[in-house]
């Protein structure tokens, strides 16, 4: 069995490491348990925001072997040194193209795969791969899994799938989930914010036809895509919905309705080049600060642009795949969806860049501090086909399926376009109220009925409450009001058992929670307006006391 060089600390490293979150602290551990059992091809799915570099350095901190970080980026190339540097890893040499960084005798090395393949090996016991749901690739495993049979190999990941739909149990032995995404969500105490933040989601108004398009390697074809995706009506919805809705966000006082301020900044992902440029020229022609990224941007120029975003000097960026890997603006807090797609991994890694809590006051996130909500227009029906990017997976290593169970049903805003539960009938962003049931669903009781309730048996009881059931549906009322009108007719409250069932379908009824739940904010609606009218009437007899002159 191999040993475990992930324990004693290097005398070259003089800062303390970085402090690690519980779940990053449980990786970690898990990992050592794993390679302690033998295991030596381990894949780590670690949600986009998670702490991924920190998890990535803390395995170097402590390894005493040399370590090989492989990605198929510049940004991440980028990231990983920045990232290493910050906790005191400046032994590091970089394989990739004509990089000045390039130094053979640093004990941990940071390559490109692409430089990888055309190049001398450097030695290592540790190989740590980024975005490693690429690694079924004919590269890496020629590269990295047959040529360091004896290394201990790390994958990370965010969606570890493929995007033919086959599992990487042929290549990792055992999968391990870092940390889910309602941990990263959940709030702490004496916090205002999670790791993560769960964005505002909005879905197009257009309802696309994708019937012409066809499939190629599991996914759109792009060039039949973009003939749809490019019309310039598409483009207009595009432009109009995040003028409407970019520069809007909660109240701070909890209260439903949305206020406006600056616009967010905006990544938006484009089907392809001539797609993302056309929606540059529109945005641009409406007074929109953006710029448009492609793989031919010159790097300076990329680095420019990015630069621009994120102090705010640009609005926006539209682009296809340069967005998608690598970059870490927490001050962007919009991502504007404009590519459909049956890729889960390009769905994630998209939608993944602006989870980051952000506060303008902090450079970085802070879950001390009031963060900015993200905001996701999703114009390419993503949500419904995918799911939301912020809900968690069942992920198998070696099972081509996956469980995949939303907690809770969704409904439309038929206002604003929201994604809203389902229970909730009155949206609380634009106030739109979804249609109420038909009255004429509403039970009647009959004149013989009435005649005999006051003396009927039992199973005539039981045909009043639950007559009065469908009315508290109906109307919106708590469970409990079928039991109070019982009691209000027969004098007594009604066997313990009824009200039992009334409260569970209640629990299990999502149309009678939106219909309670729209009821409770109508009438805290009518008690803010009243009180703003007795305010305002209080006011306007004090302005004419004070317009009476002596």
């Amino acid at each position: 069995m191999s040993t475990l060089p992930l324990f004693t600390r290097s005398q070259l490293i003089a800062l303390d490491p970085p402090k690690l979150r519980p779940y990053q602290s449980r990786a970690i551990q898990a990992l050592r348990n794993h390679i302690w059992a033998g295991k030596k091809r381990i894949l780590l799915v670690a949600p986009t925001g998670s702490g991924k570099t920190t998890i990535i350095a803390s395995i170097i901190r402590t390894s005493s072997v040399r370590v090989l970080f492989v990605a198929d980026a510049m940004e991440l190339i980028d990231q990983c040194v920045e990232d290493l540097s910050r906790v005191g890893i400046t032994n590091v040499g970089v394989m990739r193209g004509d990089d000045d960084r390039t130094n053979p005798s640093a004990t941990v090395q940071v390559a490109s795969i692409q430089t990888l393949l055309r190049r001398d090996k450097p030695e290592a016991g540790i190989i740590l791969i980024d975005e490693a749901h690429l690694s079924a690739s004919d590269s890496y495993v020629t590269h990295i899994f047959d040529h360091y049979k004896d290394a201990i190999i790390i994958g990370f990941t965010a969606t570890p799938a493929r995007t033919d739909g086959k599992p990487l149990g042929n290549l990792y032995e055992v999968l391990e989930v870092v940390c889910t995404y309602e941990e990263l969500l959940k709030v702490p105490k004496g916090a205002t914010t999670g790791f993560l933040a769960e964005p505002l989601c909005y879905s197009g108004p257009a309802m696309l036809d994708l019937s012409t398009v066809r499939m190629v390697g599991g996914d759109y074809d792009e060039d039949s895509l973009s003939e749809v995706m490019r019309d310039q009506g598409l483009i207009g919805n595009l432009l109009e919905q995040w003028q409407k809705l970019a520069n809007l966000y909660p109240r701070d006082n909890g209260h439903p309705g949305l206020v406006e301020g600056e616009y967010r900044r905006t990544f938006i992902f484009a089907v392809n080049v001539p797609h993302s440029q056309a929606i540059q020229a529109r945005f641009w022609s409406a007074g929109v600060r953006i710029a448009h990224l492609d793989g031919k941007t010159p790097e300076k120029e990329r680095r420019r642009i990015l630069r621009a975003l994120e102090d705010g000097s640009l609005q926006a960026v539209t682009s296809v795949g340069v967005l998608l890997k690598g970059i870490d603006i927490p001050a962007v807090k919009c991502v504007l969806h404009a590519r459909p797609t049956q890729s889960l991994v390009l769905w994630r890694q998209s939608c993944g860049r602006i989870l980051r809590p952000w506060h303008p006051n902090c450079r970085r996130g802070c879950v001390l501090h009031p963060s900015v909500q993200p905001m996701l227009i999703d114009h390419g029906n993503n949500i419904n086909r995918l799911g939301f990017p912020h809900e968690d997976l069942h992920w198998e290593l070696r099972e081509t399926t996956r469980a995949y169970v939303r907690h809770e049903a969704v409904r439309i805003c038929k206002g604003c376009f929201a994604y809203l539960k389902a229970w909730q009938r009155l949206c609380p962003h634009c106030g739109a109220d979804a249609p109420p049931p038909a009255a004429t669903d509403l039970p009647r009781e009959s004149e013989e009925q009435l005649s005999r309730l006051a003396t009927t048996p039992e199973a005539m009881r039981r045909m009043y409450f639950d007559m009065i059931v469908k009315v508290a549906r109906l109307k919106g009322y708590k469970p409990g009001f079928a039991s109070a009108r019982y009691k209000d007719r027969y004098g007594a409250w009604p066997p313990w058992e009824w009200s039992e069932q009334v409260k569970s379908s209640f629990a299990s009824d999502p149309e009678w929670q939106a219909s309670y739940e729209a009821r409770a904010v109508r009438r805290k609606q009518r008690e803010v307006e009243k009180l703003a009218k007795e305010q305002a009437k209080t006011e306007g007899a004090t302005g004419d006391d004070d317009d009476i002159a002596f």
